[in-house]
């Protein structure tokens, strides 16, 4: 069975998921069932988690727990490599849902009482008190209408069970969507693939001598020539498109630590992997730190 890991370093928050106008209206299929977009650049389902005690710039680099968009290409994190320092992209897989997959996690939202107005998921008084944990936002897009679910803490209580109904119902549906296979079931969800990114966003910044200094390991970042048929990185001081093209062999061969060197300067950077749907206009980020 297929589990999407939640991890810790998160999206950012405020994403923005495309949803346009053109919809498919499945109550003439049989069962009836909820409308919602069919794009290829339009999300229904995106699960992120956001904050908490993470390094600034983690948000903007990490991609989605799980994201569905409306033809039913499915992303989610993939393998991860446990080396250190660790690749500068991340990893993400894709598959596909059929429409019997994509009606099912919407039926699931909709028993779960997420197709409505987004209630209050405030812990109840008396629950236990967690610093510094992350965000969770479901958003989900159907019947012409965003619903945008926001909950501090989810899944953080000791004994695994929230304080309130919503915050329960929420937390339950997240779980579904964690085990994408057995939700849906095998036969609407293809097997997962290797992503390929055909676009990146990038801030960069220069280096401070902090950053060019071996690490408490004594490992000494790489620095690299940025290349030439990339914008330059002096002008990237906010979230700037790049298209794989010009920057991904560079990008598949650097790490976490690599910094890059322009014009007699040396940058560091924060790459983001642009899924469909998602422009530097969708998020809001700082500078990059390490």
């Amino acid at each position: 069975m297929r589990r999407l890991a939640l991890p810790l370093l998160a999206v950012v928050a405020g994403l923005t998921a495309a949803c346009g106008s053109e919809k498919v209206d499945v109550s003439d299929q049989p069962g009836g069932g909820v409308s919602y977009p069919t794009g290829a650049d339009q999300a229904v389902v995106r699960l992120s988690t956001g904050g908490g005690f993470v390094p600034e710039g983690a948000d903007f680099r990490t991609p989605p727990d799980l994201l569905i968009m409306g033809d039913g290409t499915v992303y989610l994190p993939g393998a991860q490599i446990e080396i250190y320092p660790g690749p500068l992209l991340p990893a993400i897989s894709t598959a596909t849902l059929d429409p019997d997959g994509v009606r099912a996690v919407l039926e699931a939202a909709d028993a779960a009482g997420l197709l409505k107005a987004p209630p209050s998921y405030e812990p109840a008084s008396g629950a236990a008190q967690v610093a510094d944990a992350p965000t969770t936002s479901l958003e989900i897009n159907a019947d012409g209408q965003t619903f945008d679910h926001r909950a501090y803490a989810l899944g953080f209580q000791p004994n695994g069970v929230e304080s309130t109904p919503q915050r329960n119902a929420l937390d339950r549906f997240v779980t579904q969507l964690k085990d994408l296979t057995s939700l849906v079931g095998a036969e609407h969800l293809t097997a997962d693939e290797v992503y390929t990114p055909e676009r990146f966003g990038v801030i960069a910044r220069a280096s401070t001598p902090e950053e060019l200094a071996p690490t408490p390991d004594q490992i000494t970042p790489e620095v690299v020539p940025w290349p030439d048929a990339a914008p330059p990185l002096a002008s990237m001081t906010a979230c700037t498109e790049v298209p794989a093209a010009a920057v991904g062999d560079t990008f598949d061969q650097a790490n976490q630590l690599t910094r890059f060197s322009e014009a007699g300067a040396t940058y560091t950077v924060v790459v983001r992997v642009l899924l469909p749907g998602e422009t530097c206009d969708s998020f809001s980020a700082g500078p990059p730190t390490t």
